[in-house]
């Protein structure tokens, strides 16, 4: 079974995003990245729909035209 996870933790989130933990670490020290909820004194994580949110916003700001344009699928 292959369900979508509630909330990431940053190796999760890594994977899910193909990049490093280092990555995850350098995008939040950035800011690039939302910040974390945290679970218990030593546990943070990102809820899956606050990711998913953040994820189609930087598609949007990306291409912001994209639904106005005729999809191509070559």
């Amino acid at each position: 079974m292959n369900s979508k996870p509630l909330l990431y933790r940053r190796k999760d989130l890594a994977a899910a995003l193909q990049v490093s933990v280092c990555t995850i670490d350098n995008m939040r020290s950035s800011e690039l990245l939302p910040e974390p909820i945290q679970i218990s004194p030593r546990l943070i994580g990102w809820p899956a729909a606050v990711i998913e949110h953040w994820l189609m916003n930087a598609w949007i700001e990306q291409y912001p035209d994209y639904n106005n344009k005729e999809v191509r699928h070559d």
